[in-house]
């Protein structure tokens, strides 16, 4: 049993905070191409407009973060108030999931899984699966993409292993939330990205694009938008919807215009209809649907963030 210290709604490590621009203030750099990579975007500027409305949001975020002292889960709800951290896991960062129904966090490292709850830090090891690279949870499973395909945990028995699905899906770089008990997977074999949904409980995936983009490295993170129509978010900061990509489009829905280059989870809030994003150099940011941002959560200057996740 790894220690633990388990802080409730009240205690604060990041700074929360929320960035309105002044009206004769510009809220973000000259528009620009929303991706670095070699695409042919046609992307048309978004709206510049430096007053936000973002009103009832229901989706909330969970982030790994560390420093020279050993690492940290931290979660927060919706309007971006502290309910849970976790702490003295010692070297474990990694990606991260939550699931509020039982209160529990899962974070992913040194090819482990960790079970975090209010019993205590619960370590499952597999070294037989090489590096998981993303996880996500959905419907009482935990989900990861490893060197091995997905694998899934049953979140609620502390005693469950990990157990493969019988997929020859190789290649993979993220798995995400879809619409339904199901998740989607994406991976990266011959350069372009394809993508999968599986059903909670295993069996075959169902292939929903192949090659959807000419870029690997713009359409990796994959979850469930409008509609609950599949999106993607690229480490830039720009939104598309994966059937434009699939398509030939390029035209993304929102675009966070701070020159980032290390985005690496996504997220639709349904109960606003804001775009959330994780930055390890920049936080958590909301986006509206004509791209005007709100910093919801700042990098602390006492913890590196590491990953982050959204529930």
């Amino acid at each position: 049993m790894i220690p633990l210290s388990l802080a409730l709604a009240g205690c604060h490590v990041f700074d929360v905070v929320e960035i309105v621009c002044a009206s004769d203030e510009a809220c973000a750099e000259p528009p620009a191409d929303a991706d670095t990579d070699t695409d042919a975007d046609t992307d048309a500027d978004t709206d510049t407009d430096t007053d936000t409305d973002i009103v009832a949001p229901t989706s909330g975020w969970v982030i790994s973060g560390a420093n020279s002292s050993g690492s940290r889960v931290l979660v927060f709800n919706a309007l971006g108030v502290q309910v849970a951290a976790w702490t003295e896991l010692g070297d474990a960062a990694g990606p991260v999931a939550f699931d509020p129904a039982i209160g529990a966090a899962f974070l992913a490292a040194d090819d482990a899984l960790y079970r975090l709850s209010a019993d205590g830090a619960l370590k499952v090891a597999r070294a037989e699966y090489p590096g998981v690279l993303d996880i996500a949870f959905a419907d009482g499973f935990v989900y990861a993409a490893t060197g091995d395909g997905v694998v899934t945990w049953n979140a609620s028995d502390d005693t469950a292993e990990v157990a493969a699905f019988d997929a020859p899906v190789s290649g993979l770089v993220g798995v995400g939330r879809a619409p339904g008990a199901s998740i989607y997977a994406t991976d990266t074999d011959g350069g372009s990205p394809d993508l999968y949904q599986w059903s909670v409980g295993g069996g075959a995936p169902v292939v929903l694009h192949t090659d959807f983009d000419v870029s690997a490295a713009r359409a990796t993170i994959v979850f469930a938008g409008p509609d609950d129509q599949p999106y993607t978010c690229s480490a830039a900061g720009a939104f598309y919807s994966v059937a434009d990509l699939a398509a030939g489009g390029s035209r993304h829905v929102a675009y966070y215009e701070g020159g980032l280059t290390d985005v690496s989870a996504c997220a639709f809030d349904r109960g606003d209809g804001t775009w959330l994003l994780f930055s390890p150099s920049a936080g958590v940011i909301r986006l509206d649907m004509q791209s005007r941002a709100k910093v919801v959560l700042e990098p602390s200057s006492s913890y590196d963030l590491i990953r982050g996740g959204f529930y």
